[in-house]
């Protein structure tokens, strides 16, 4: 499509997330998304949250965070609910320096983290010994 100069809708980039999803192909929905985003082909408004979600339900908080990391320095939309998504994760795995890292992030950049996100990074904090009331 982009090679023959089409440009690609929110609706089409969702859908192609969701077939690839759908079929276990996760890590492949992220390269092919990460290569339409250096591309400049994603459109202002694809929300990342399923992808942020799929991954890590596979246990790849690794490689979400890795997408995240590319979607931020480029200044591309990463909304709160995607941030909050990926906290939850990163947590899961362990990973909580890096999940108080996202919302950091959110905060530097004047997201309001929610509730839920909040209690996400207590959380992780508490669970890495990081909350200081010992």
């Amino acid at each position: 499509m982009l090679d023959l100069g089409h440009s690609f809708s929110v609706t089409t980039c969702e859908i192609l997330v969701k077939r690839l999803c759908g079929e276990g192909k996760e890590e492949e929905a992220c390269e092919l998304m990460m290569e339409f985003v250096k591309r400049g082909a994603v459109p202002d408004g694809f929300e990342w949250l399923e992808l942020i979600e799929r991954l890590c339900r596979k246990d790849e908080a690794g490689i979400a965070l890795k997408m995240f990391d590319e979607m931020w320095k480029r200044g591309r939309g990463v909304s709160a609910v995607a941030c909050s998504a990926l906290m939850e994760g990163l947590r899961s795995a362990r990973r909580n320096e890096e999940a108080c890292g996202v919302m950091e992030r959110m905060m530097e950049k004047g997201m309001v983290p929610d509730l839920v996100t909040c209690n996400c990074a207590l959380e992780g904090l508490c669970d890495a010994a990081k909350t200081g009331c010992e």
